[in-house]
């Protein structure tokens, strides 16, 4: 494009069929985003959901992370490996 050609040439360049198809181009984004705002919702949903559950198997059992082993299971975490003498 030559220098100082402005942008109302180049909106006037564009033919009714790109602009139709431009036109659709943003509407389909719309509704790209409108459905991504809704599926964020239902993570958030989700996420309510599950911090609830959590709540409350911390709340009968304790956080996993605070080294008391009240579940009866040893407190050994992996694999252990006697080694026998050479």
């Amino acid at each position: 494009m030559p220098a100082g050609s402005s942008a109302p040439k180049r909106s006037r360049a564009i033919s009714p069929s790109g602009r139709a198809h431009y036109e659709t181009v943003l509407a389909d984004i719309d509704d790209q985003h409108a459905s991504l705002k809704t599926h964020v919702g239902s993570l958030e949903v989700a996420r309510a959901a599950l911090d609830q559950v959590i709540d409350r198997i911390t709340a009968t059992y304790g956080d996993p992370n605070d080294g008391s082993s009240e579940q009866g299971g040893s407190s050994e975490v992996g694999q252990v490996i006697d080694e026998k003498p050479a």
